[in-house]
C-alpha cells in the first residue's frame, strides 16, 4: 500500500466498528486477542485488531488495511529498533511507510495501562469515529483457560 493511501485511509472520519470487541483466547498460547472489521465510507477493507498477553500484562493494538497490510499499530511496552539504530523503549507507535516500513516512535497519548481506554484512545488516533462496547480481556491465565 503507497503511503498517501495509507495517510487518506487514515485521515478518513467516516470509520465505525459497530459490533462489539470482545476476546478470544489465541490456540496453543496464553494470549488473548480479538479481530472487528472496520466500516468506512471508502469501502476500503480494514480491521482492528489487539493481543493481550494476561500473566505479562502488555498488549498490542493494529488498524490493518487491504491484505491484513499493518497500516498503525500500539505496543504498550515492548522493545523497538528501527533501522537508523534508534532503540525506543516502552509504550510506542509503528507507522508503516514506503519509505521506513516499521518506523517507531515513543507514544504517551495512549494508555499503556488501561487496555479498554487505549482501545478507545487508539481507535479516535486512526480516525474511528463510532466504536461499540469494549469488552474488558481475561485479566489472569485461569480467565484465559476459561475462554
Amino acid at each position: 500500500m503507497d503511503q498517501r493511501r495509507a495517510e487518506r485511509i487514515l485521515a478518513d472520519r467516516s470509520k465505525r466498528i459497530r459490533q462489539p470487541i470482545t476476546w478470544r483466547k489465541l490456540k496453543h498460547r496464553a494470549v488473548a486477542e480479538f479481530e472487528v472489521a472496520v466500516e468506512n465510507d471508502r469501502d476500503e477493507p480494514l480491521c482492528f485488531a489487539g493481543q493481550y498477553v494476561p500473566e505479562a500484562r502488555i498488549f498490542k493494538l493494529q488498524l490493518f488495511g487491504e491484505g491484513r497490510v499493518p497500516l498503525y499499530r500500539f505496543e504498550s511496552d515492548k522493545e523497538h529498533h528501527n533501522r537508523d539504530c534508534s532503540r525506543i523503549v516502552g509504550p510506542h507507535i509503528n507507522r508503516f511507510t514506503d519509505a521506513e516500513p516499521n518506523l517507531a516512535a515513543p507514544e504517551k497519548a495512549i494508555s499503556a495501562t488501561d487496555i479498554r481506554l487505549a482501545i478507545r484512545q487508539f481507535a479516535q488516533r486512526v480516525g474511528i469515529s463510532e466504536l461499540g462496547p469494549v469488552e474488558l480481556p481475561p485479566q489472569t491465565a485461569l480467565q484465559l483457560r476459561l475462554l
